[in-house]
Parts: structure tokens; sequence; C-alpha cells
């Protein structure tokens, strides 16, 4: 069953891999200015990332995305566990839109639609894909909740490291192009 945990990997150690992370920017910037989307799996304590096409009509593309169901299929039929669905958000930021919530719950939007599977929010942007969010489904809640913010890249070559370990993200936003080890972010 897609996300039922069978090993030591989660959504958060998993995004902790900065190859696997990598691979997921650079998807989000080959199909900038269009949303892309991915499926994170595992494989006992194995990470790896389902790169995936955006089934969306160009027209819709840019403001969402279809991901198509028999990655998760052949996923499971794999004997992987799908740990998350990724996909990015252009120019506005890695938050929960109304159509994220739809997408993933079921018609009633008293469930999730795959439970146990994390959704993964990329903030794509020309610049890079300065961070990603991680929202999980809250049983109390009845909804998706955030639970990581994850900061996925370092400034740009040239330009001086913050000295400090906070810079705001709207500034990451503008430098960003060059993804490295995530920090995770808490708030």
């Amino acid at each position: 069953m897609p996300g039922a945990r069978g090993g030591p990997t989660t959504t958060e150690a998993a995004l902790a891999d900065p190859a696997l992370c990598a691979r997921l920017v650079a998807h989000a910037r080959a199909w900038y200015p269009l949303e892309s989307c991915a499926l994170l799996v595992a494989d006992g304590a194995d990470a790896d990332v389902v790169l995936a096409d955006n089934l969306a009509p160009a027209a819709d593309a840019g403001g969402t995305y279809a991901l198509d169901p028999r990655l998760l299929v052949a996923a499971e039929a794999a004997g992987r566990v799908v740990l998350a669905i990724v996909h990015s958000h252009c120019d506005v930021g890695a938050y929960w839109s109304e159509e994220d919530a739809r997408r993933a719950t079921t018609p009633a939007a008293d469930a999730p639609l795959f439970p146990g599977v994390d959704y993964v929010v990329l903030d794509a942007r020309a610049a890079g894909v300065p961070e990603a969010r991680v929202f999980r489904w809250s049983t109390p809640r009845r909804a998706f909740a955030e639970v990581e913010r994850l900061d996925l890249c370092e400034p740009c070559s040239g330009r001086a490291a913050p000295t400090a370990p906070a810079r705001s993200v709207a500034a990451r936003r503008e430098s960003c192009d060059k993804p490295i080890a995530l920090t995770i972010l808490r708030e």
C-alpha cells in the first residue's frame, strides 16, 4: 500500500540526501515555469525519486500538476513504499493550496486519498528552488499540515554566503541557483 512505512526511511530522512534533493531541484528547474511532479519512494532504508511528466494540459500546467497514477501502482508492484508525492509551485511559494488539498483528499475531504503518503511542495523560481515544505495528514485536524520546511540552496556563485544561519526566504528566492545539502528549519 502506498505510504505504508516498511523501513526506517521517512520523507524527512530521504530529503536529507543531497543527491536526491539535487534531482528534485533539477527536475523542478527543467519544468519551470510549469509545475513539476515526482514520487519519493523507498525500498527498505534506501530512498529514490521517480521523476514524472506533468500530464496537465499545457494551458493549466503553470498552476497545477497531473501525476500519472500508474506510477504509484508501478512503485508498489516493484515493492517500493511511496513516501511522498512531490510537486512544485511556480513563483508563489511552497504552500499547501486549496487545489493541493482537493487532489490529496477523498471526495468528502475528510481523509487522505493515499493514507500514509506525505506531500512535498517545492518553491520553483526562475533563479532556483530555494525551499520545500513537507505536508502530512493530521487526523485531529482532518487536514494536511506542514511538518517541515527545508532550505534547499545556497547563494549564487560569487555572492557572499550569509554569516548567520537565518536568511530570509525572500532573499533565498532572489539568489538561489545551486542545491546543497538541505537544512531542516523547524518553525
